[in-house]
């Protein structure tokens, strides 16, 4: 590969993957909009925050954009990337200060030296500007330094918020002549903040500290398909002959963005650093050819994979052990992230390898040259690191698969000899096994049954003895991980444990309670086997009073003869319990008090090597726990722990239980880096937990444990592949899928007959919602609820996985629903009546289960499901309705006083995403809606009456409360309403009145009419003809208007939403859209950008301060911003009468 020189030249323009700086600030073209937005807000606020993906070109925007602007400008700026070099970060801010204004010896803060009138005049007229690049360097790297960094955030708060320091309060107070040395009005001082965009909500945790760190934010967006151009063409034309010519620039564009031919360049969008290595890429191959310029022959032969290909070639030649340092953590950290490391550590781990020092020394110039890697001075020291973060996808998959492929050869040859070993010997074996296992159970019955017969005999004590052995070592057998790789082994165990039970129960009426720990533990392992099987068969109610009687078996010994093995038993008793907590009554299970009682076990205990690791596994639920108090950086530190401890067990006794056990803490652990919003490192951990587990399944082909957890992940994938509409993918999961579930179906109860239905809701998800095909959808749905009906049918059942029996139930809905649509009107009513009826005789099944299960299980979630679509497609159908409600609106209550119960135990500081759902709430509320306006349809006025009154009654305070419901609110005037349409049916018309009067009071929009009606009339009282005509002059004036919001988690995923914008009022204290979005936070999981709410809300006021109406004011708002995208105006908009400019 040629080799480059530090600047730019008119035959090198394009700097790849490196920085432009100031000293290449001539060839650094396409972001003018962006360097006159960030130096204007510069300009107006003494904090400006500028944030954006990795890769978007922070750093060339600073460096060769916004730099000599400053400058240009008069300016004194300075760019600071703070270090971990052990120097406090206030100290290095100030050494940033001296570099721009001059040493100053006092070492006073940063607020003395910004508001001293004696500098005044001179920081008026070079107004120093601190740039804080790559800000998240202090959250990635900092982690220890907590202290240190608010000391950071506090000494910028006193310079931006002219905040005095706590230090010199007092003497300010105290000193006048201190004090007169010290200006009020706000400092010219300016500091920037650049981070990447993945780390705002870690900056944001100190907006506390720094209020200005919300007020002025620019996001860095991706260059537009002009700015592209524009940074393709211009730097090529610097030198005497152009590079490139326009087409074939506009070409580069359009691959970058991966965009035809036909998409105009004002669609596109394209990453700088991709762009620009491109651009390198082909002017190395054009003077490599000796070409005047690039052509597209030379774009066509070397567009694809460009940057696997840069990377791949900046090692040819090289020894393999250069590779496997630049892959190893000292240079990219196993989490994924870029370390900047001392290029003497670089040199020593390469010799250490065997390469000689000028061998060494060689390869690493040749990777600076080539711009994979950068060598910079940093505290005294050369340090090296990659060059950007682009290029760490690239090592992380590269030194993934270099590693798989080893450990893939060494168990490949393993997995050869053990094959052949086992092809002969594995028949043998499990016949005389279960044949032994067999023989003994027979000879236990006989020595039990003899021991009943002659119990007198002096040898019934040896007896007894031999006989409690067997079931001890029949249980032992029961639970050996061996098992798990027998193909329908569950149902000999199953019949196993049937005869265990009542021979156990016959020996302790021989022998008495045995409370010794070898007597607990027998008794302790069958309960726990039994629990499990009933866990696994769905009957999760009867599961957990096993395991807590388990427990506190457990618990009722002494602890000096608690065994490690009983000890991790109690912890498999623990977990099961938590994951079963809302099977509970409100006070029966304390979650609190019994993950303390956890905790308090796992720091007092150890591994327990001889056993399945339920310890470590444990720590799921103290992180899960410590996460939904708001701790996880404390759960990840138990997680940590808990598998260095697994890991140092496992390597001393592999076996399946301790795979599965390291892929339930990898995969928690990714779900808290998620919580941290620590994403790229939560995909590292993602694909090294799948890379492990593929490399275990085929060393273990037939664990069936295994097989389910690789079916976890190939379902996320199948999600993944759902959101991105990406077709490909998606049949590339789904044939993975199918071929694991038509292996294993049998093997263990339910599971992958389970798994084989939850993947007919997946196919019948992605018809409907990415194919658009209702017709290929609704099958598939209605097979996949038959699937689960037939598991569910006449038994109490919880699946314990693979239970989307309510995504098919509302994947059917949906179906049917564009099925209906798409139906000639006259045909139409029929259909939906067919469909809802078909819908209750799906959900028909599930109705035992939800009756007794109840709350937040899927069977209720059915049965829900179908009553709504009932209560919301019959409306015309009243006879229906009251046929269909009463035996199913018992339920709803039930699952809404839970919610509420469950909400009001979590604290305040429980983020809205993390709150619990209020739709059980609605659900109850619109169905009584529903049902009672059927009995009004059908004359029945007297029997909605105590309906209504009793629903009006639960609903009422919690509408009050969850207000930001608008579903919620709107059923509960709708009840009002009905109630007063009720009174007035029965002839009680002042009940009526007041009713309405009570509705308007709400200010619920279809109680206006009929309450100003009974004014006008007097009907219940006197007569108000003013008031009557008040009401009727207010308008609804309500608009529809559609924007964008995410799913929560990160995702950059968007898709379009309904917003309803009313009319303000004083009794509305939800600014702008705060309400919906707080719905869409709690019920949906979705986020609607902080800009875009703090948009409406600025709207809002402007709205209030003018007196203008603000519904209108948000449609010219949204009217203007499209006209000055666009250039051009719907006409249907105007502009307010009232002023507002």
């Amino acid at each position: 590969m040629s080799q480059i020189n530090d600047g730019a030249s008119p035959e090198r323009p394009w700097l790849g993957l490196s920085a432009y700086t100031e000293a290449t600030q001539s060839y650094f073209f396409g972001r003018e909009r962006e360097i006159d937005e960030l130096q204007g807000r510069i300009r107006s606020h003494a904090l400006t925050v500028l944030f954006g993906l990795s890769g978007r070109g922070k750093t060339s925007l600073l460096g060769a954009g916004l730099l000599p602007r400053l400058r240009g400008a008069g300016a004194r700026p300075v760019l600071l990337r703070l270090r971990q070099d052990g120097e406090p970060f206030i100290e290095q801010l100030r050494q940033a200060w001296d570099q721009a204004v001059g040493f100053d010896p006092s070492g006073a803060s940063l607020w003395e030296r910004g508001y001293r009138r004696v500098d005044r005049s001179a920081l008026l007229a070079a107004p120093p500007v601190l740039v804080l690049d790559q800000f998240e360097e202090v959250f990635t790297l900092g982690q220890t330094r907590t202290a240190e960094l608010e000391a950071l955030f506090r000494e910028m708060a006193c310079l931006v918020e002219n905040r005095v320091p706590h230090a010199l309060r007092e003497r300010l107070a105290e000193d006048e002549n201190f004090a007169e040395q010290f200006d009020e009005q706000p400092s010219p001082v300016r500091l920037v903040i650049t981070l990447r965009e993945d780390y705002l909500a870690q900056l944001e945790g100190w907006k506390g500290v720094l209020p200005a760190l919300m007020r002025n934010r620019m996001a860095l967006l991706p260059l537009n398909g002009p700015q592209a151009l524009e940074a393709v063409l211009r730097p090529g034309r610097l030198g005497p002959v152009p590079l490139v010519d326009e087409a074939t620039a506009a070409g580069i564009v359009r691959f970058v963005a991966q965009r035809g031919e036909d998409t105009p360049l004002e669609e596109i969008e394209a990453v700088p650093p991709l762009l620009s290595l491109l651009c390198f890429e082909l002017n190395e191959a054009r003077l490599d050819a000796g070409a005047e310029r690039i052509t597209p022959d030379q774009l066509e032969a070397q567009k694809s994979n460009i940057l696997q290909n840069f990377y791949s070639r900046c090692f040819d030649g090289l020894s393999e052990v250069v590779r496997d340092v630049v892959e190893s953590p000292l240079v990219v950290s196993e989490s994924g992230h870029r370390n900047a490391c001392a290029e003497d550590d670089v040199l020593l781990s390469l010799m250490d390898e065997g390469l000689p020092r000028p061998e060494a020394e060689a390869a690493l110039a040749r990777l600076v040259n080539s711009r994979l890697l950068t060598q910079e001075r940093m505290a005294g020291a050369r340090r090296i690191e990659l060059t950007h973060d682009l290029l760490t996808p690239l090592v992380v998959r590269s030194r993934n698969e270099r590693r798989a492929r080893r450990r893939l050869q060494a168990a490949e040859a393993e997995r050869a000899e053990i094959e052949t070993r086992n092809i002969r010997l594995q028949k043998e074996r499990r016949r005389w096994q279960w044949a032994a296992v067999a023989m003994g159970l027979l000879a236990l019955s006989a020595i039990v049954a003899g021991g009943l017969a002659w119990r007198a005999e002096r040898r019934v004590s040896k007896t007894l003895n031999i006989a409690q052995t067997t079931v001890d070592e029949v249980l032992t057998t029961l639970e050996s991980p061996e098992t798990d790789e027998i193909h329908g082994f569950f149902r000999i165990g199953n019949r196993l444990l049937d005869k265990l039970v009542p021979l156990e129960r016959d020996l302790e009426k021989i022998q008495g309670t045995d409370d010794s720990p070898e007597g607990v533990l027998r008794k302790v392992k069958l309960a726990v086997r039994q629990a499990g099987r009933l866990q696994f068969d769905g009957h999760q109610q009867e599961a957990a009073p096993l395991y807590r009687s388990a427990y506190d078996l457990i618990a009722a010994l002494p602890t000096n003869r608690i065994t490690p093995e009983l000890r991790d038993y109690q912890f498999q008793c623990l977990y099961r319990l938590d994951g079963m907590n809302w099977l509970f009554k409100p006070g029966e299970y304390d979650q609190k008090q019994w993950i303390e009682k956890g905790i308090a076990l796992f720091e007092t205990s150890r591994t327990y090597v001889q056993g399945s690791f339920w310890r470590e596994v444990f720590a799921q639920r103290i992180a899960q726990y410590l996460r939904s108090q708001q701790q996880a950086e404390q759960a990840l530190i138990y997680l940590n722990r808990s598998l260095d401890d697994l890991r140092a067990a496992a390597a001393e006794k592999p076996n399946i239980w301790a795979i599965e056990s390291e892929n339930v803490l990898w995969s928690e652990i990714e779900s808290t880096q998620k919580t941290l919003n620590r994403l790229e490192e939560a995909r590292k951990t993602h694909a090294a937990k799948v890379t492990a587990l593929v490399e275990k399944l085929l060393k273990h082909p037939r664990s069936k444990t295994l097989a389910l957890h690789r079916l976890f992940d190939l379902f996320d994938q199948l999600d993944a592949a759902y959101w991105a509409k990406d077709a490909d993918a998606y049949n590339r999961w789904s044939s993975e899928i199918n071929d694991i579930i038509s292996r294993f179906t049998g093997s263990q109860a339910n599971t992958f007959e389970a798994a084989a239905a939850q993947f007919l809701v997946k196919q019948s998800e992605f018809a409907i919602y990415v194919k658009d095909d209702a017709e290929a959808a609704a099958p598939l749905a209605r097979d996949a609820l038959a699937a689960y009906g037939k598991i569910y049918s006449g038994q109490v059942a919880e699946l314990p996985n693979f239970d989307a029996s309510s995504e098919a139930m509302a994947n059917l809905t949906a179906a049917m629903a564009k099925l209906e649509s798409k139906t000639p009107e006259a045909e139409r009513e029929s259909l939906q009546k067919k469909h809802v009826q078909e819908l209750l005789a799906l959900s028909v099944p599930f109705l035992e289960c939800a009756a007794k299960l109840g709350v937040r299980s899927n069977c209720q979630g059915i049965i829900e499901n179908a009553t709504e679509n009932a209560k919301d497609r019959l409306k015309g159908d009243p006879d229906t309705l009251v046929q269909t409600l009463p035996p199913r609106i018992p339920l709803l209550p039930t699952a809404a006083q839970a919610m509420l119960e469950r909400d009001q135990r979590q604290p305040p500081s429980v983020p809205n995403t993390d709150r619990e759902s209020t739709e059980p709430l609605y659900r109850y509320c619109s169905t009584e809606v529903a049902y009672s306006k059927a009995l009004l349809k059908l004359d029945r006025a007297t029997e909605a009456l105590p309906v209504l009154t009793k629903a009006i009654t639960f609903c009422e305070p919690w509408a009050n409360q969850y207000d930001f419901d608008l579903y919620l609110r709107d059923s509960f005037s709708g009840l009002l309403n009905n109630l007063a349409q009720a009174q007035r049916a029965v002839g009680d018309m002042i009940q009526a009145r007041a009713t309405l009067a009570r509705c308007t009071e709400y200010e619920f929009f279809q109680c206006y009419k009929p309450y100003s009606e009974m004014l006008d009339n007097g009907s219940g009282g006197p007569k108000d003809a003013d008031k009557a005509a008040e009401l009727r002059s207010r308008k609804l004036n309500m608009k529809r208007l559609t924007i964008q919001i995410r799913k929560k988690g990160g995702s950059e995923l968007t898709v379009p939403f309904d917003v309803y914008i009313r009319e303000l009022s004083d009794k509305r204290h939800y600014k702008g859209i705060e309400d919906q979005a707080i719905w869409l936070e709690r019920n949906r999981g979705m986020i609607v950008p902080q800009d875009v709410r703090d948009s409406f809300i600025k709207l809002e006021d402007i709205a209030r301060e003018n007196h203008v109406s603000f519904p209108e004011l948000v449609a010219y708002a949204l009217s203007s911003a499209e006209k000055d995208g666009k250039d051009k105006k719907k006409p249907d908009q105007q502009a307010p009468t009232q002023k507002q400019k």
